[in-house]
């Protein structure tokens, strides 16, 4: 009995290709881009208000601009109120780290503005702390009036803070994610790794 394998192959033609596969080499270099490092300080990233706006507009911009990398430092772990999809460190890593860093309140402004890497520091004035507890003033001072930038939440923010204090560079509406890109994108002046 035939072997119908056999019979078939050999009822096939080898067809030459039309022609021949060319090897392209790239007469281009890729682009060099720049990676916008930058931080956010908390004491704790929690399912406050604060912390949705942070993890909510962090992971818009992770999501829509490889350009950009960043991080929160914080003090204390807490369960956040979505899936992080950026980097999450201990406040003791800010100390070392080179890129720009925002603290959101009193403490997290006092500890930024000893740390000495950040290449620019800011305070992200979220609330008015100062109203609603006692302060020294020598303590506020030596925070709201340093060489940290601030950041107003909204303009009746800033407002009061450039009456109190001194003018807020920007104004910035709960972590606006377009925002928060342009203040990085301004004052980034690039990191060791560049």
């Amino acid at each position: 009995m035939p072997n119908s394998t056999t019979e078939h192959n050999k009822n096939i033609e080898l067809v030459e290709p039309a022609s021949p596969v060319e090897l392209v080499k790239p007469t281009e270099q890729i682009e060099p881009f720049t990676i916008y490092k930058f931080g956010i300080m908390v004491n704790f990233l929690d399912l406050s208000q604060r912390g949705f706006h942070i993890v909510k507009q962090l992971n818009k911009i992770v999501d829509s601009d490889y350009r950009f990398s960043p991080i929160v430092f914080y003090k204390e772990y807490a369960k956040s109120v979505d899936v992080n999809r950026f980097c999450a460190l201990l406040e003791k890593e800010a100390w070392g780290y080179d890129g720009i860093v925002i603290a959101t309140d009193l403490e997290t402004a006092e500890t930024l503005i000893n740390c000495p890497c950040p290449q620019k520091k800011f305070f992200y004035v979220w609330d008015l702390e100062w109203l609603y507890s006692t302060y020294h003033h020598q303590y506020l001072k030596n925070i709201y009036l340093s060489d940290i930038e601030l950041i107003a939440r909204n303009k009746d923010h800033a407002d009061i803070i450039k009456k109190c204090w001194k003018a807020p560079r920007y104004t910035m509406d709960n972590f606006g994610a377009e925002t928060l890109k342009q203040i990085v994108q301004e004052n980034y002046t690039g990191g060791r790794n560049e």
